[in-house]
């Protein structure tokens, strides 16, 4: 039996290909998976918001119907079979059906964490590569403690670049349950200008993002924890740290007119 995970785009489920037939069961499945949300939105039905967490779709049975190329007594007999399975939950209100993937999540971890370590592999070895070395060097660990980047990180800017990038997106998904979507190519001139910024040192960089994370400023929750906006905040971050107060909102202000244009 094979494990592990596929990445199959979204768009895919929109092609020709995969609707130029009638639907077998699996495809039918895999299709609810597909349509299901990959975020928190919401949608308006006859004026009245309806909130949708990731893992639910607001598809009615006649619409599915169509779209496999079932009728409406097949379409109810699949969805009662999955119900017994216990792989989706139906809530019925006057407004629409909202169907809900049970192993959402647990498949959605699954696969980002094979994508975590996979990107983490991947910049080690091109550190290892650009460095023309045939091993890591030895690592001193303390229990408890956060394992530190390879110490020739700081000597190469471009490998810095992606061992931060992927520690970036781990650290990320841990405390917000989401994978973080890049801005390829912006994204990687932020990170070098704050690794530039920091000397080059990337334990000092990991340092100033932790306070970001931990940080309990009300503005990070509507601005969000990006590359961007740690950028504005990077400065008084560390007067923050260095001074023992909380950091000036100049710069805040500046990102909030900005976004404002």
């Amino acid at each position: 039996m094979s494990h592990g995970f596929i990445k199959l785009p979204r768009e895919f489920m929109a092609s020709r290909l995969w609707l130029a037939e009638r639907f077998t069961r699996g495809q039918a499945l895999l299709d609810l998976y597909g349509l299901a949300n990959h975020a928190h939105s919401t949608i308006f039905i006859h004026g009245i918001q309806v909130d949708l967490r990731p893992g639910q779709l607001a598809w009615a049975q006649s619409s599915l119907s169509k779209r496999w190329r079932w009728n409406r007594r097949t379409t109810a007999r699949f969805f009662r079979g999955l119900e017994v399975t216990r792989e989706i939950h139906i809530s019925v209100s006057r407004l629409t059906t909202i169907t809900t993937m049970l192993h959402w999540k647990e498949w959605q971890e699954s696969t980002q964490r094979s994508a975590q370590q996979s990107a983490q592999q991947t910049a080690q070895q091109s550190a290892h590569r650009q460095e023309g070395k045939e091993g890591r060097e030895g690592k001193e660990h303390t229990e408890g403690a956060e394992e530190p980047f390879p110490k020739d990180a700081s000597k190469n800017n471009s490998s810095g670049v992606l061992l931060f990038r992927a520690w970036w997106a781990t650290e990320f998904n841990r405390r917000n349950g989401t994978p973080y979507v890049f801005a390829h190519g912006k994204d990687e001139k932020t990170i070098k200008d704050l690794l530039a910024a920091c000397g080059g040192d990337i334990e000092k960089l990991r340092a100033r993002a932790l306070q970001f994370f931990a940080s309990s400023d009300p503005f990070l929750e509507k601005a969000g924890h990006t590359l961007g906006v740690f950028q504005v905040r990077f400065n008084g971050l560390g007067e923050q740290h260095s001074k023992g107060k909380p950091p000036a909102l100049t710069e805040t202000q500046k990102y909030l007119q900005e976004q404002a244009k």
